[in-house]
């Protein structure tokens, strides 16, 4: 359901730093709601297993590939990209009901 909203696409967030500046032409509301954005995917992202938390940090905070991520963590590069799945689908899974809560209050 989550997925037919709306896509996530998980990026390096090193490439769009800028996005957590505060921008004073921005208005508070915007700025909030980036804020809560960024919270909502730092608990999503913690909720996950150890190893698969690793490989996702390592993907979108440090923008490391497939092999880099193999290399730093001593895994197969097969490993690395199922954990990123995992991860992208127990994310989407808790962003799901997370989004679910929110309805019902």
């Amino acid at each position: 359901r989550f997925r037919r909203r709306r896509v996530i696409q998980f990026e390096s967030l090193t490439r769009n730093s800028s996005s957590f500046v505060v921008d004073t032409n921005s208005n508070t509301e915007e700025t909030v709601s980036l804020r809560e954005e960024v919270d909502l995917l730092v608990r999503a992202v913690n909720s996950l297993p150890r190893r698969c938390r690793e490989v996702m940090t390592l993907r979108m905070i440090y923008g490391y590939s497939r092999k880099e991520i193999a290399n730093e963590l001593g895994i197969s590069e097969n490993t690395v990209k199922a954990q990123l799945a995992k991860g992208m689908r127990k994310s989407a899974d808790y962003l799901s009901r997370y989004c679910d809560r929110q309805q019902k209050k």
